[in-house]
């Protein structure tokens, strides 16, 4: 009977990153507490549409999300027909 060959090692990590850790990268430290500087813990999480919406009436914030910007153009640096050759001079076009 052949022996099984060795596991191979992982070679590929898990892309999940903890929030408080992405947090964190963003300058924002949710396990200090701002005025004491001790730990602070999560006490509740809140995930109904409706209370979420009760929340920010009562600090005066927004509930509805904000509209999309209208589609525009190229920038102008991308436009082909703004752009001119640069061996052409600024007023050869207008004789």
């Amino acid at each position: 009977m052949a022996k099984d060959p060795k596991p191979r090692p992982v070679t590929r990590r898990c892309g999940y990153i903890p929030w408080h850790l992405l947090m964190r990268q963003l300058g924002i430290d949710v396990e200090t507490c701002p005025r004491c500087r001790g730990k602070m813990k999560i006490i509740a999480l809140v995930r109904d549409p409706q209370s979420i919406a009760r929340y920010l009436r009562h600090l005066g914030l927004p509930t509805e999300e904000p509209s999309m910007a209208p589609a525009h153009g190229p920038p102008f640096w991308q436009s082909r027909v703004l752009r001119r050759p640069y061996s052409e001079p600024p007023d050869a076009g207008q004789a």
